[in-house]
């Protein structure tokens, strides 16, 4: 099993994720990732004064263990696959 972190960010702030994510690869992670931006983008409540334009406009960063970033998540990307009826 791989671990991973995960950060929410926007052009101001940087989020952890509280735990690391034990995957058994960089497919598992990045399908962690969908659901945690989907998860974000579904629960307005969870927002911390972003704006409006900030709750949509946010990417989801998974670093390996050493802490180099293999995969970024954008909410777009996610939004748009709710448009087209993706998983």
């Amino acid at each position: 099993m791989a671990q991973y972190q995960l950060f929410l960010r926007n052009k101001h702030d940087r989020y952890k994720y509280p735990m690391s994510v034990n995957v058994s690869d960089i497919e598992a992670a990045h399908c962690f990732a969908l659901r945690m931006a989907n998860v974000l983008l579904e629960n307005t409540l969870l927002w911390r004064g972003w704006s409006a334009k900030e709750r949509t406009n946010f990417v989801v960063d998974v670093t390996d263990e050493p802490g180099q970033a293999v995969l970024t998540v954008p909410s777009r990307f996610v939004a748009t696959r709710q448009l087209l009826g993706s998983p």
